[in-house]
């Protein structure tokens, strides 16, 4: 199924749609597979901010041959509810458990995306009885001078004017980390994600920065793959791994031929390493 936040040239495959009561708004799930007849257990899909779950349609289909696939927008974000008010990163987590619990989804895999990457390492270490296998795609873990500079970039989102020129400073944003040549309708579809999500899209953003990353990420006791490739928080993922930040058994794949969207360039080598991780063997 295709809706209107699907991206450019997506098939849709066999994704269908809910939504949920979360103690925070409803949100809304992309859904592809069933329940796994051999006890794979579902895997949730957690996207980067300000796009919503419609950013793993490429590979959705692709993952749900064999297990469950769900993939809530964030809640602020695509088809889901705004939150009254800004929220932390562990609350953006229990209105994911509190969907999950809702489509009857008690233990899992997680892999997220940016802004889900911190989130899938909230649900990992905020209830590690319900995740099984966490995968990371870069890891937003900031020094103070960074976090300052991201901060600064943020305090200058313009306000909507008559003439339009708040569209053309989104416009721009599209081309940040890019090389050409450059894939217009993609960067159209991501602009018109960010201006539905409007002013409070970057709340998130804040629940990231506040959030403390190193030291919950070196914490988690589940089996951990990162997978690393060269975007805009290659430097910030790498630095992870070489300080020794992450858990001890956790397995780093770098991706230097890939940079954005991997779940849109790359979705079928994606979701070859994806599958391959999560069918090995969990050792108690």
């Amino acid at each position: 199924m295709v809706d209107g936040l699907s991206p450019p040239g997506s098939g849709g495959g066999d994704v269908r749609r809910t939504i949920v009561g979360t103690r925070f708004g409803q949100v809304h799930v992309r859904m592809a597979g069933s329940p796994s007849e051999t006890d794979a257990p579902p895997l949730v899909l957690l996207h980067m901010t300000p796009l919503s779950a419609a950013m793993y349609d490429p590979l959705v289909p692709l993952l749900g041959p064999d297990r469950l696939v769900l993939a809530p927008d964030r809640l602020g974000f695509g088809f889901s509810d705004l939150p009254s008010r800004p929220l932390e990163m562990a609350e953006y987590a229990q209105s994911t458990l509190d969907a999950l619990d809702a489509l009857k989804v008690e233990r899992f895999d997680v892999l997220g995306t940016h802004t889900g990457s911190v989130e899938a390492t909230e649900l990992a270490w905020a209830a590690p009885g319900r995740v099984r296998k966490v995968c990371l795609v870069a890891i937003p873990a900031y020094t103070p001078e960074e976090l300052e500079q991201r901060r600064y970039r943020l305090s200058g989102v313009p306000e909507p004017d008559e003439i339009g020129s708040h569209l053309a400073w989104h416009w721009r944003r599209r081309f940040l980390y890019r090389s050409p040549p450059f894939d217009l309708p993609l960067f159209q579809w991501r602009m018109l994600q960010e201006l539905l999500a409007g002013r409070q899209g970057w709340w998130p953003y804040q629940a990231v920065f506040g959030y403390p990353m190193a030291e919950r990420l070196r914490a988690l006791q589940q089996p951990v793959l990162v997978l690393a490739p060269h975007d805009d928080l290659w430097e910030q993922t790498d630095r992870v791994r070489r300080s020794g930040g992450l858990p001890s058994h956790a397995r780093f794949v770098e991706l230097a031929h890939l940079s954005l969207d991997i779940a849109y360039y790359a979705n079928v080598e994606v979701a070859d390493i994806v599958r391959a991780f999560l069918s090995e063997q969990v050792t108690p």
